[in-house]
């Protein structure tokens, strides 16, 4: 499983332009500018790359980051959050720029103003797919503890701290503006052919398959996305 690689990757650009910036006002040879700003980045990713261990149990969330450089040290980073700081989680898969499918968790947390996002594959014998039913399961008990107390226990109503629930926020395929976006780029792709049927002189052919190219993919992604395929 990983972590917010994006995250790392902006943290590692500030640093790399942090330097090229320092060795600018230094004066220093385009040359040396150019590997000051390689080697910044690429540090900065040896320093802050490493192993990501999430660790569930039914008290909490925690992330576990062993950087690779400091792995001889036994230097890590922990991040601990307890059921009741979790504000809702949301689950579905998505493409990545090779156009291979992954799946994906997010998890976010009331008042820390952090948001996990946990990738993997959904095979059967997968980390991720256990840590994701595990998860599942675990928020469902946890909002059922939340419901109040009746029938038998009625005569002596118990006193909770009030928590919210942990919520399922729906997917982007599952969303009524994903829904509403697919139709307009059927709608979209209708007009273009029709416009083209009636006036072939205002648009050439060969832009027509340039222009086919790119919003047939994209529509037919989208509607098995959203309404045929899972999210």
């Amino acid at each position: 499983m990983t972590g917010n690689l994006f995250a790392g990757v902006a943290l590692a650009t500030s640093v790399g332009f942090a330097v090229m910036f320092v060795m600018i006002m230094l004066h220093l040879p385009q040359l040396v500018i150019s590997l000051g700003l390689v080697a910044g980045i690429f540090i900065t990713l040896v320093l802050i790359g490493g192993n990501t261990t999430y660790l569930l149990t039914n008290k909490g969330v925690e992330r576990v980051v062993k950087p690779i450089a400091l792995r001889s040290f036994g230097i890590s980073h922990k991040q601990f959050f307890s059921l009741d700081k979790i504000k809702w989680y949301s689950t579905g898969s998505d493409m990545n720029r090779s156009y291979k499918e992954y799946d994906y968790l997010i998890i976010k947390f009331s008042g820390a103003g952090q948001k996990w996002k946990i990738t993997g594959p959904m095979d059967e014998d997968s980390d991720f797919k256990t840590f994701l039913e595990t998860f599942i399961k675990i928020s469902e008990a946890y909002n059922l503890s939340m419901q109040p107390i009746s029938g038998r226990m009625a005569s002596k109503p118990e006193v909770r701290t009030h928590h919210s629930s942990i919520k399922r926020k729906k997917a982007f395929y599952e969303t009524m503006f994903a829904k509403a976006f697919t139709l307009f780029l059927l709608v979209l792709l209708a007009a273009v052919l029709v416009f083209y049927f009636y006036n072939p002189h205002y648009l050439k052919l060969a832009n027509i398959w340039r222009i086919m190219a790119i919003i047939v993919p994209g529509t037919l992604y989208m509607v098995y996305r959203t309404f045929i395929g899972k999210s």
